[in-house]
C-alpha cells in the first residue's frame, strides 16, 4: 500500500447559461485525457476522474467550490482500465482492473488533505471472468462468474473499506452459457463469444441501441437484478446482498401463433418488467409486477393492422442519421426478427411512461477500393471494423483489389406513451425527452461527431452532460431538463 501527499488546489467555478441551459467550464491541469468519469456523491458533491497515460486529475465540487487533486506515478497506470467509482463526503474512491494480471486496485483520494492511497483489494483466479463493477446505496460492488459455473461472486467497499465478500449458486441451469451467448436464441442453438453483461441505469435516459442486449444489470430496491433473454423467455435473477438471498425466475411468454422465427428482450424500470416477443406477424407487450408477478398488461400489435400503441412515426437510423423514407407497418414487423428487437422505457414525470419498442442491428459494409495496387510485396486487403486492418494477405504483382470496411448502425423504432399505474396507453403527441434534448445539442455543437469523451449523470431533477476538449483541456458540462 502506498501513500502520497499532494496539495489540493482550490477554486471557484463560473456559471453560465447556454441556450438556456445552465452550464460550467472546467480548465484542468493534466492534459491529453482518455478517460472521463462522474458520479454524484452521497452528500451531493459532483465527483470527476480524468485519466492520461500516466496521470489521473480528480475534481469534485460542493456548492461553488470546486477542488481538485492529481494522481501520479502509479505502476501500470497506463494499463488500468476503469470498473467506476463512489464518493461521499471525505474521499472518493476509484476502481480499476489491469486484465493481464487480473488484479483489481482502489486508489482512494482524501478529500481534506489530498492524499491519496493506492491499494491492490483483490487478484481474480485464471479461472474468474470479471462481469462489472458498480455503484450501489453508496457501496462499490466488484462482480465476477467463475468460468464455466452458474455462480456469481462479488466483493463490496465503502468509503474506501473492504465490506464483504458474497457468493451465490444459480439456479438457472443454463446461467455460463447465457452470459456467453452472442445472440437471442436458446440454449441449445446459442453461439456463443466473451462473457458480458450491459450495466442500466435507470435514472439516466436510456435508447433503443444500448437496450439492445440480452444480459443486463439493474441495481435498484437495494438489490441486483439480471435478466438473460431467450425468444419467448426472460431468466430473472434477483440477489439482495443485505439479507444474502438470491431468487431465480423463468418468465416465459407465448404468441399467438408461434410459426416462424421468434426473437424477443425485456425491459426492468418502475418495478416492472417489460417483455417484448415478436415474430413477422405479431408483437406482444406484457408487463409484470416484479414483487407479486402477477400480470399488469397485455398488449398485442399485428402486421395486418394499424399500429395503435404508436406515438410517433416509425424512425429509421442509420448511423444516427433519420432516413427521410419512414417504414411501412410491414416493414416494421419484417425488421423485428432480422435484427435485436428492443425495447426501453423512460419515465416523463406526471406519472407517465414513454415506451419505445424497435430494433437495431450492427453490420459491416465493405467497400472497394478501386484503382491499382502494385508492390512486390505481400498484397493486402483491409476486413475488419473500420480500423484499416489487414486480416488477410496473399502475394501478387499487378492490380490487387482493396477493400475498406465500415460499421453500419441501424435502428428502427416507434415511440409509446403510457400511464405508470395500469399501463394502459395514451393517445396524443410526445414532448421531446432528455435524450431528445441531448442529440439536438450534439448535432446543432458537434454535428456527426459527438465528443468521443462524455459523460451523462443525474444531479437531481437534472441530467447532465459534460464533454471533454483535448484541444483547450477543457471539460464542460451542460445542463438538461428531465
Amino acid at each position: 500500500m502506498k501513500k502520497y501527499i499532494i496539495a489540493i488546489l482550490f477554486s471557484v467555478i463560473s456559471v453560465s447559461i447556454y441556450a438556456q441551459q445552465e452550464a460550467f467550464t472546467m480548465k484542468l491541469d493534466t492534459k491529453t485525457h482518455r478517460f472521463v468519469a462522474s458520479i454524484v456523491g452521497v452528500d451531493g458533491s459532483l465527483n470527476y476522474m480524468f485519466k492520461n497515460k500516466n496521470e489521473i486529475e480528480v475534481i469534485w465540487i460542493k456548492g461553488t467550490k470546486r477542488n481538485s487533486a492529481i494522481v501520479s506515478e502509479v505502476k501500470n497506470l497506463k494499463k488500468f482500465k476503469m470498473l467506476g467509482m463512489v464518493a461521499d463526503s471525505a474521499n472518493i474512491s476509484l476502481y480499476f482492473y489491469d486484465t493481464p494480471t487480473k488484479l483489481i486496485t482502489q486508489i482512494a483520494i482524501n478529500k481534506t488533505t489530498g492524499s491519496f492511497v493506492v491499494t491492490p483489494i483483490n487478484v481474480l483466479t485464471k479461472a474468474d471472468v470479471l462481469l462489472k463493477g458498480f455503484e450501489m446505496d453508496g457501496v462499490f460492488y466488484i462482480m465476477w462468474v467463475p468460468y464455466g459455473q452458474n455462480i456469481i461472486k462479488f466483493s463490496a467497499y465503502k468509503q474506501g473499506q473492504f465490506v464483504v465478500n458474497q457468493e451465490y449458486n444459480i439456479e438457472f441451469k443454463y446461467f455460463w452459457d447465457a452470459l456467453i451467448a452472442s445472440g437471442n436464441d436458446t440454449p441449445q442453438d446459442a453461439k456463443f463469444g466473451v462473457a458480458n453483461i450491459s450495466e442500466i441505469d435507470n435514472s439516466l435516459p436510456n435508447s433503443v441501441i444500448n437496450t439492445a442486449v440480452y444480459q443486463k444489470l439493474y441495481h435498484f430496491n437495494h438489490k441486483f437484478y439480471i435478466t438473460c433473454e431467450e425468444p419467448s423467455t426472460t431468466h430473472l435473477i434477483v440477489i439482495d446482498p443485505v439479507f444474502r438471498t438470491n431468487d431465480y425466475r423463468k418468465l416465459n411468454f407465448k404468441l399467438e401463433n408461434e410459426s416462424g422465427k421468434i426473437k424477443g428482450n425485456s425491459f426492468l424500470i418502475n418495478n416492472r418488467l417489460l417483455r417484448l416477443t415478436a415474430s413477422s406477424e405479431q408483437i406482444n407487450l406484457c408487463v409484470v409486477d416484479l414483487d407479486s408477478f402477477t400480470l399488469v398488461k397485455n398488449h398485442n400489435m399485428y402486421a395486418n393492422q394499424p399500429l395503435d400503441l404508436k406515438n410517433s412515426p416509425i424512425f429509421n437510423e442509420i448511423n444516427g442519421k433519420l432516413d427521410s423514407e419512414i417504414p411501412t407497418t410491414k416493414e416494421f414487423f419484417s425488421e423485428m426478427t432480422n435484427g435485436n428487437p428492443t425495447i426501453v422505457a423512460n419515465n416523463m414525470g406526471d406519472g407517465l411512461l414513454e415506451v419505445a419498442i424497435g430494433s437495431h442491428e450492427v453490420s459491416q459494409q465493405i467497400n472497394p477500393v478501386v484503382g491499382p495496387n502494385i508492390s512486390p510485396f505481400m498484397m493486402t486487403y483491409g476486413v475488419g471494423w473500420g480500423l484499416g486492418y489487414n486480416a488477410y494477405m496473399y502475394p501478387g504483382w499487378g492490380y490487387t483489389p482493396s477493400y475498406t470496411s465500415t460499421m453500419v448502425n441501424s435502428t428502427l423504432y416507434f415511440k409509446s406513451l403510457f400511464d405508470n399505474a395500469k399501463f394502459d396507453h395514451l393517445t396524443g403527441l410526445l414532448n421531446k425527452n432528455v435524450l431528445d434534448k441531448i442529440r439536438d445539442f450534439e448535432r446543432a455543437n458537434f454535428g456527426t461527431t459527438p465528443p468521443d469523451l462524455h459523460v451523462v449523470y443525474s444531479y437531481g431533477n437534472k441530467i447532465h452532460y459534460g464533454y471533454y476538449i483535448d484541444k483547450s483541456n477543457l471539460f464542460v458540462v451542460r445542463e438538461f431538463s428531465k
